[in-house]
């Protein structure tokens, strides 16, 4: 059964928590940004799972050992009952279950800090695309300058009269 990483139910201290990485999607933006947070809690979801994975092989392959190293004569020296666990077939596949679920949390952990990388670099790219725009003066300012109102030269009391075009750095107007 394939386990998905989008909605979840975990419990943490007794508490059913529901986990939706589609929450995390964000409108309005570009898609790569779009997507970032929830890809980023989607990894974290698999490195989770694959933890706890770690965790279930993990016990198994104590479990066995120890019922293994309970079959032995407890007279035998510690270098004789590691040679009897580390020469049982068992032990072979006990220890590639171990490595195939550290490789998976290694794997997931990589794309966790891929991701966070790839959120950087975003947030990087807006701001050197909002840097461009304030340059070129394509910008609304978030606040007012003081003394002016939405609606400049509109009469408000608060506004500002407009320049004039007929000092000495107005343009020359062409007769015809």
């Amino acid at each position: 059964m394939a386990a998905s990483f989008k909605k979840r139910i975990i419990i943490v201290a007794g508490t059913q928590v529901e986990v939706d990485s589609d929450e995390l999607l964000i409108s309005n933006i570009g898609d790569d940004m779009t997507k970032v947070a929830s890809q980023m809690a989607w990894w974290a979801s698999v490195m989770g799972e694959a933890e706890r994975e770690l965790i279930e092989v993990d016990s198994d392959y104590r479990a066995w050992r120890s019922s293994k190293v309970a079959t032995l004569p407890a007279s035998l020296a510690e270098w004789r009952v590691k040679a009897a666990i580390d020469g049982d077939p068992e032990f072979k596949k006990h220890k590639k279950n171990i490595a195939r679920c550290e490789g998976n949390i290694t794997t997931a952990r990589g794309m966790f800090d891929s991701f966070a990388k790839k959120a950087n670099v975003l947030q990087s790219k807006g701001a050197n695309v909002r840097s461009e725009v304030d340059g070129i003066g394509l910008h609304t300012p978030a606040e007012p300058r003081p003394g002016r109102s939405a609606r400049a030269g509109s009469g408000d009391v608060d506004s500002e009269p407009r320049p004039r075009r007929d000092g000495p750095m107005a343009k020359p107007h062409r007769m015809e």
